[in-house]
């Protein structure tokens, strides 16, 4: 249970970050704009896919990791004046916490 409640962190996070992207994501180029976009339809379909094929979440889980990670590092480079690494900071937190929690529930 505490695994998928990592994953569902995952989901979360990747939405959360693809929607603060998204309205600096208008502003790119056509080259940067598609670029990110593929990036960004991959996460969507992969954690859409995740909900759906339950069964089968492990398959999708890496590549959800990866889209995840290039939405913060897009965040990181869109935001760097903003304070940005307080939110991933906090993001850092969590996932920490969802470790331990899953350390604690496997003993």
């Amino acid at each position: 249970m505490a695994t998928f409640s990592c994953i569902g962190l995952t989901l979360g996070v990747g939405l959360i970050l693809g929607c603060c992207n998204l309205m600096k994501m208008i502003a790119f180029n056509a080259r940067n704009r598609a670029f990110t976009g593929v990036w960004s339809l991959m996460g969507i379909v992969t954690g859409t896919l995740c909900i759906v094929d339950f069964t089968n979440i492990w398959a999708y889980v890496p590549l959800l990791d990866v889209c995840v990670a290039f939405q913060a590092g897009l965040f990181m480079r869109l935001f760097e004046s903003k304070r940005a690494y307080i939110v991933m900071l906090l993001i850092l937190g969590l996932y920490i916490g969802c470790f331990v929690w899953n350390l604690a529930v496997l003993k």
